[in-house]
């Protein structure tokens, strides 16, 4: 039995590093990164638009910057779905010219 372990190691370790060469090649490095370290990926960041907003925000409290914490989880959670994306269509759907009325067929005429 012990021999049968000492052979599977070595495949192992092959089957891991080429795992890793193809996750880690490309442009997905930094994401991988993230995932590895902090567990998930972390949100983009658009620096200019955050400082903007970050000034607007002001100094929130810790209850205020904990809800707003808990909201953006269950958001991102609701988002990362493909019923979301489903969802969209659907609203897309409805919106588009040429499938129902987009715009209202009545004239009228002031004099």
């Amino acid at each position: 039995m012990p021999v049968v372990l000492l052979w599977l190691l070595p495949v192992f370790e092959v089957g891991l590093s080429a795992f890793t060469f193809i996750t880690l090649r490309g442009g997905n490095r930094s994401k991988v990164r993230d995932i590895l370290i902090y567990g998930i990926a972390q949100p983009k960041s658009l620096p200019v638009i955050d400082t903007q907003i970050q000034k607007a925000a002001g100094a929130p409290t810790k209850s205020q910057a904990a809800i707003a914490r808990w909201i953006t989880r269950g958001a991102r959670l609701a988002i990362n779905t493909k019923a979301f994306e489903y969802a969209v269509l659907l609203g897309v759907k409805k919106r588009w010219a040429g499938q129902g009325r987009a715009i209202d067929p009545t004239v009228r005429l002031c004099l």
